[in-house]
């Protein structure tokens, strides 16, 4: 398959064919003009971009997503999915009934049903690659899993006369086991009582009203993760 490129110049076109480049010149009579040699480098760079995009394709057409069901904490720290299945077949799916906010989900796996209590589970991955704990038979979606989890919830809630408007809000566990908190100083410093040390880097980093979610892209972390681990060097 080739993929062609018109840059409006008599003098090449450039082209995919079989996963590679192709330039393809014409004879023209007279001398290389600065306008041509232009021309020239975008065509270049005009193979570069086709290949990345090609070498793109390739990468998403080999990787479909799957979902499944994580039965404990244990499964989810191995990333074993249990009834794991390709999202784009009719003999898999998972029902979650968030909607109603009933309490168990329903798995379809090769075209078999299964039906299990939300608390009996610890988790699941979705059609769209992220992996959620369920608790309270509600899902939160799985943002970190280092000593301290951090999860988060979309909320709706309404304000004035308005429209109910989508609400962020996070939360964190002490562990994969613990419970679920809402992210504040307050539930942070209640979840390691005998950790002044990480007390004082909290109140020193955080001040009134500071976002806790904040992320430390230096470290690729969580800020409060990374306080926790300075915390016990």
């Amino acid at each position: 398959m080739a993929i062609l490129v018109a840059l409006k110049s008599p003098y090449m076109q450039c082209a995919i064919r079989d996963d590679k480049p192709v330039i393809r010149r014409r004879r023209v009579h007279g001398t290389a003009t600065r306008e041509s040699k232009t021309r020239f480098l975008k065509a270049s760079h005009c193979i570069v971009a086709l290949a990345a995009l090609g070498a793109t394709t390739c990468i998403h057409a080999a990787t479909p997503k799957t979902s499944g069901v994580y039965l404990t904490a244990a499964d989810y720290s191995n990333q074993h999915l249990a009834f794991e299945g390709d999202c784009r077949s009719k003999a898999h799916r998972l029902a979650l009934h968030d909607v109603l906010n009933k309490p168990y989900i329903d798995v379809t796996h090769e075209s078999e049903k299964h039906r299990y209590a939300k608390s009996e589970l610890f988790g699941f991955r979705s059609c769209d690659g992220h992996d959620y704990r369920f608790s309270s038979k509600l899902e939160y979606q799985i943002l970190e899993a280092r000593e301290l989890y951090i999860y988060s919830r979309d909320v709706k809630e309404s304000r004035g006369k308005g429209m109910p408007q989508t609400i962020r809000t996070y939360y964190f566990s002490a562990g994969a086991d613990a419970e679920i908190l809402p992210l504040t100083l307050e539930n942070l410093k209640r979840g390691f009582p005998e950790n002044h040390k990480f007390h004082d880097l909290l109140d020193a980093n955080f001040g009134a009203g500071q976002d806790l979610e904040e992320y430390d892209g230096f470290h690729k972390m969580f800020k409060v993760n990374r306080l926790l681990i300075a915390s016990k060097e």
